[in-house]
Formats: C-alpha cells, structure tokens, sequence
C-alpha cells in the first residue's frame, strides 16, 4: 500500500479558547447513533455511497463506502459531530481514514477533513519508508477538547525521518484544526487521559 504524501488540504480555525466542551449526556448522544448502514448500488451496478440511519429515525449520505462508527464529539449548540471510518470508493483498494461529519449540515463534509486511519503504511516509492499512525478520540492531551488526536510517525530504514502530531476538537462549536509545533509530545502523552477513561485509541 502507498503512503499518503500529505494530509488534505484544509483551512485552520484559529482560537484560543481552550475550555473543555461540555459534554452531552450520553441518552442525548445515543439518540444521534448510528443503527444500520443501507448500501446500494447505482445503475451501471456500482456501489453508491453508504446511506446511515440514525437512531432518532434521520437518515445521513456518509459519502463513504464500508463505514463504520467511531464515536462521537459532542456539541453544546446542536447535533454532535460524527466520527466515522471508511474508504472514498467502494470498489476499490483505497486506504480507510477517519472523517468528521455533522448530521445536521454543518461545517465541513468529505472530502474536507479526511486523515488516514490507524495502521501502519508502506511505502510504493522505493524509499523503504513506512508510516505510523495511531488516532485517538476524547479528551486526550492538556491542551484540547474533546476531539480526534493524530500521532504520525514516518520511518526511514533506520530511524524517524519526520512526526506530526494533529489534532482536531472543538471550540465554540466551531471545529479547529492544528498541527502541533515542535516539541511535540509523543503518544505516552495521551496515557494519563486512557486510563482515566477520557480518551480512546481507535483501531
């Protein structure tokens, strides 16, 4: 499989509001919860994207294939924003990522905030490069919300070439986007938060 050049393109909310978002409770998230996944195909008989039938009876297009549920990041001003993984097309070997969808239309769809899953990654070049990432969901580092943390490690043969670390939460119910500036932590950051049961490592 090819390691991806870069992350999507994406525009950066800037904020310094670092206050913990409340959370909802988790009868109003369970609402919001995916149930069932409808697939389809269209009339040449290739896959449409995966429809999601919500447990309050909504009914959302992913724009994605073989999707599934993460979790969620709550928001105090509507519907929580859905954490989602799944592939771009349906017959196809793309690599599955991890997207953020809202079910009430707000902010950004896919392919807008898009990022590679969990996993590790070869790379097609000829470089003997492999990329690392884990991805976590919570309150999982001092400095954020709840959201989705990206901890990416690019290897050469040796040793690490080149670590990003982003993160994606929310602040004002508005969704921001950060790539951490050096020093950034290391993944036995987010320990302290998983065993206190605030964060999550997605699989």
């Amino acid at each position: 499989m090819r390691i991806p050049a870069a992350f999507a393109a994406i525009t950066l909310v800037l904020c310094c509001d670092l206050a913990a978002q409340a959370p909802r409770d988790t009868a109003t998230l369970n609402q919001w919860k995916p149930i069932e996944t409808v697939t389809s195909k269209g009339p040449e008989g290739l896959e449409n994207p995966d429809t999601l039938v919500l447990r309050n009876g909504r009914r959302i297009s992913a724009e994605l294939h073989n999707t599934r549920f993460l979790g969620f990041i709550p928001s105090r001003g509507g519907p929580p924003y859905l954490v989602l993984a799944g592939r771009g097309c349906g017959e196809c070997d793309a690599i599955e990522a991890v997207y953020i969808q809202s079910p009430s239309g707000r902010g950004p769809r896919p392919p807008g905030l898009v990022y590679y899953g969990p996993g590790v990654w070869l790379s097609e070049n000829g470089t003997d490069t492999t990329q690392h990432t884990r991805v976590f969901l919570g309150h999982c580092l001092p400095k954020m919300t709840v959201g989705v943390v990206w901890f990416v490690n690019i290897r050469g043969q040796t040793d690490v070439n080149d670590r990003k670390v982003r993160i994606i939460d929310l602040s004002a119910d508005t969704l921001r986007v950060r790539d951490l500036p050096k020093p950034r932590p290391t993944d036995d950051a987010v320990l302290p938060f998983v065993q206190s049961s605030a964060c999550q490592e997605l699989q």
